[in-house]
């Protein structure tokens, strides 16, 4: 007789990103039970649990949850300021979390995150379902495996649009309880995945600014250069104030340039150094781009499935993707962009644990209100 032991999931926030987490465990359901949700919105909740036709129970506070259930993972998707406390909580019970985009606001809060999961043996996973793209996964397979040469130049747009609406709900436009503008809290994906293909910047000049929306006190632009680790460098240009919202990833190499959504475009010279059209090396590239596999799950069912999996399995952090430490690696992006951009110089990375930008109280106190 086979014994099947369902894994008890927590969902911690009933906003719109929880259905993303509610609808990649779905996909598991022989292996995992949502059992609790929590909201301070208990109304929101339930609507939840009766949308998506869940069993679970409901809590207008998770902590009520916490010392009345048993789970095994825990889901948070809360503002970002109150990530790290509710994190802590959850691993201080003996839970593995998966917390939602931006690992916290700080870099002191990721920190205390981290140690805390490593003292629990606990696993963290902080989301970046872009990952889990067929085109993003194979751009780097392309890149890794040296198709196009070396990598020189990097380019993350991540722009959206948002009107003055968007910044009505009672966090989304506060330091305090957001932690940050467009650049922590949308660009943080583009960011993950600049992280990813790119590596790691070692330094790095910022500018930013609210131009456009009033009820807001955190920015809704910021650009910025960057020095990678390996030589290459880079921009990013974080908005909420682009219409037509054209996102796009470019990695420019020695042979051609790359694109995500993918596309590929190829020169060589002509006598004398000016650039025409290489079909044939483009050719190639889309040849071998076309030859590797689409992933098996993407988005946010892609990383919950591997998450789970890590869970039932009980492996370390190792077994995952995406874990504590890249969500950390792209906070420290963030907070550097922020220092360079309020204190007007370049900083280099990574930032020391002295450094006035490292916790959130002292960040706090630095920052702009636009």
């Amino acid at each position: 007789m086979i014994i099947i032991i369902m894994i008890s999931v927590f969902i911690i926030g009933a906003g719109g990103i929880s259905g993303n987490h509610i609808e990649g465990y779905s996909a598991l359901s022989e292996r995992v039970c949502i059992t609790a949700i929590a909201d301070a919105d208990k109304t929101r909740a339930e609507s939840l649990v009766q949308k998506h036709g869940l069993s679970a129970k409901v809590y207008g506070d998770y902590r009520e949850a916490l010392s009345e259930q048993v789970f095994q993972i825990a889901s948070i998707c809360t503002p970002p300021g109150t990530h790290c406390e509710i994190a802590l909580d959850c691993l201080n019970a003996g839970i593995h979390i998966l917390l939602e985009k931006p690992m916290a606001p700080s870099l002191s809060e990721c920190d205390a995150i981290i140690s805390a999961a490593e003292k629990k043996k606990r696993l963290v996973s902080v989301v970046a379902q872009n990952r889990y793209t067929t085109h993003v996964w194979n751009v780097k397979r392309l890149l890794d495996e040296g198709h196009c040469g070396k990598l020189l130049y990097s380019q993350a747009y991540s722009v959206w649009w948002r009107g003055s609406a968007y910044y009505d709900t009672d966090w989304r436009g506060s330091w305090e309880r957001a932690g940050g503008g467009c650049t922590l809290n949308l660009a943080v994906h583009y960011i993950d995945l600049l992280l990813w293909i790119a590596g790691k910047p070692k330094a790095l000049t910022a500018f930013m600014t609210n131009i456009y929306h009033s009820n807001a006190q955190v920015e809704d632009i910021s650009m910025a250069y960057m020095r990678f680790e390996s030589g290459s460098v880079g921009e990013l240009t974080c908005s909420q104030i682009h219409h037509g919202e054209e996102r796009k990833l470019v990695f420019q190499t020695e042979r051609a340039a790359l694109e995500i959504p993918f596309s590929v475009r190829c020169s060589k010279a002509k006598p004398g150094g000016f650039p025409e059209a290489d079909p044939q090396t483009q050719t190639e590239i889309e040849a071998i781009y076309k030859r590797y596999p689409p992933l098996f799950q993407e988005g946010h069912i892609g990383q919950i499935m591997d998450f789970v999996q890590a869970v039932e399995t009980e492996k370390d952090s190792s077994a995952l993707l995406l874990t504590g430490h890249t969500g950390r690696e792209a906070v420290e992006v963030v907070t550097g962009i922020y220092k360079s951009a309020v204190t007007e110089k370049t900083v280099r990375l990574p930032i020391a644990e002295t450094d006035p930008f490292y916790s959130r109280e002292r960040m706090l106190a630095l920052m702009p209100r636009y």
